[in-house]
């Protein structure tokens, strides 16, 4: 199994707006889990998804990338600074 992790920064006030909008768009077949900092970085969020296997994971992320929309990603970049991660874990 792989866990794909990546953070973002919320742009000033716009956290939960931020974390409503990712929540809005989680339709993955596994485990997904959004965090929110409460000790650490500021305004920053952690999205985290579980993959049977890289291919699986490859795939799903095209299938998402196809269907983001310029308003999709006009809204993204209204509640999000630039920067964060993304990183792939694999269970050892």
């Amino acid at each position: 199994m792989f866990v794909n992790r990546r953070t973002f920064i919320a742009k000033r006030g716009k956290m939960d707006e931020a974390i409503a909008f990712v929540k809005e768009g989680m339709d993955w077949p596994h485990a997904a889990r959004v965090y929110a900092s409460d000790l650490g970085l500021f305004d920053t969020f952690a999205v985290e998804s579980e993959f049977e296997n890289l291919a699986e994971y490859e795939r799903l992320m095209k299938e998402a990338m196809a269907t983001a929309t310029p308003e999709w990603w006009e809204k993204w970049f209204s509640l999000t600074e630039n920067g964060g991660t993304n990183e792939i874990w694999r269970l050892a």
